[in-house]
């Protein structure tokens, strides 16, 4: 029998955490050229943060209106590659025939 190559596979899932941004709601219900945000509560600004595909149209519309360090908070809270923590941990492991 000739020998069998092996190796050993591992998965991880790695978590990285981001600085604090603060956000105000309210400019964003002012937006005219993107969709406005139209909730009241925390829990639907946090869907409509979640829902944001153009982040730099909405940033540069913030801008316009006078509002660049929320603008700055959103693109950063969206693209930040800086990390206040990350964490990996491996989740599977096993043995595969190379």
């Amino acid at each position: 029998m000739e020998p069998i190559k092996l190796r050993r596979v591992a998965t991880y899932v790695t978590t990285e955490v981001t600085d604090y941004f603060e956000l105000d709601p309210e400019p964003f219900k002012l937006l005219v050229i993107n969709e406005p945000y139209y909730g009241d509560t925390p829990e639907e600004f946090f869907a409509y943060i979640n829902r944001i595909e153009d982040t730099e149209s909405i940033c540069e519309e913030l801008d316009t209106m006078g509002y660049e360090e929320l603008a700055d908070n959103l693109d950063m809270l969206l693209h930040s590659a800086e990390t206040e923590e990350a964490d990996a941990t491996m989740t599977d492991t096993w043995i595969e025939e190379f």
